[in-house]
């Protein structure tokens, strides 16, 4: 039996805007995404790393929400 590790991490920055509509209640939306990606596999004999980066800003990636704050 392969023993495995791996071992990830990300971060990311969404540009958007946020409109508050009532006390304690947020309109927002954000569209794109810039990121960061860092993952390493490692079995008994191979190991293997990656990083990438990300750049979106089209219209697919274009959210929208509401959430209350308390």
């Amino acid at each position: 039996m392969d023993k495995s590790t791996t071992i990830s991490f990300s971060v990311g920055i969404t540009p958007g805007i946020t409109y508050q509509l009532f006390n304690k209640v947020y309109l927002y939306s954000n569209l794109g995404n810039i990121g960061y990606f860092k993952n390493e596999n490692e079995r008994e004999d191979e190991i293997s790393k990656s990083d990438s980066f990300n750049f979106n800003a089209f219209t697919k990636n274009l959210n929208f929400g509401l959430f209350v704050t308390l």
